[in-house]
């Protein structure tokens, strides 16, 4: 049996409240998981709140992972469209962890998140020998005054990892 996996999200003030097993990873004007975007629009020239996720390794029977990537993709993991006024920025934890900080609008200071897998980001640690959670990956949507109007294209997220 393989390892079973989750991306869990945190939100609220510190130390957060994390939510198990999200169901998507979609991006608002609100602090909260799983949103439904029609309800919480982000406005041209704004940003979204910002997401802090992990990878949960939860149970199975793995003896190891390892070598965690963090990348934006199409659905079937190929290159992420480009979407015209639309920029997705973000963090990771590589050698140590992030400090969880109260998800807002302001502007996160990070990197373009990576659009294809071979330039994914490194996520630490560097490898988990027993259940337990990657660092945080922090990221955001940002919007410019030539976003559409609507809602956006589907973009994807993944991690992906080396299992034993």
């Amino acid at each position: 049996m393989a390892a079973l996996v989750r991306i869990n999200e945190t939100n609220g003030d510190p130390p957060g409240q994390k939510t198990l097993g999200i169901s998507n990873l979609n991006f608002g004007s609100i602090d909260a998981p799983n949103i439904v975007p029609l309800q919480h629009p982000i406005r041209r020239g704004q940003c979204s709140f910002d997401k802090w996720i992990k990878l949960e390794w939860y149970g199975g029977s793995a003896n190891k992972l390892s070598n965690f990537r963090f990348w934006r993709g199409d659905e079937s993991g190929g290159p992420g469209p480009t979407i015209q006024g639309v920029i997705f920025k973000g963090q990771r934890g590589e050698t140590s962890d992030l400090t969880y900080v109260k998800p807002s609008q302001v502007e996160i200071v990070g990197d373009e998140v990576p659009a294809v897998e071979g330039s994914a980001w490194v996520v630490g640690p560097a490898e988990l020998t027993s259940p337990g959670e990657t660092y945080y990956v922090r990221v955001q949507m940002k919007t410019t005054e030539e976003a559409a109007l609507g809602l956006t294209p589907t973009s994807y997220f993944f991690f992906s990892y080396d299992e034993l």
